[in-house]
């Protein structure tokens, strides 16, 4: 995974590629939570398949499936 394409929503911790970033003016937003602030470091990464049957996404309070950073270097 290269870096510099992904960056992690500071609020919900989801990793996004920067072209899934909704664009409003010349501020961008996290399509899942609306945030505006974004980490470009991140570190324990979690993937979560299906929430309903995880205990890794029940521990972590996720209740939708994605790609999720555990720790954000901000």
């Amino acid at each position: 995974m290269a870096r510099g394409k992904y960056v992690a929503c500071t609020k919900c911790k989801r990793i996004l590629l920067r072209k899934e970033l909704i664009q409003e003016g010349n501020k961008s937003k996290c399509p899942f939570c609306g945030n505006d602030k974004f980490a470009s470091n991140y570190s324990n990464i979690v993937l979560i398949l299906n929430p309903q049957k995880s205990q890794v996404a029940r521990l972590l309070q996720k209740e939708e499936y994605g790609l999720f950073a555990l720790t954000l270097e901000t």
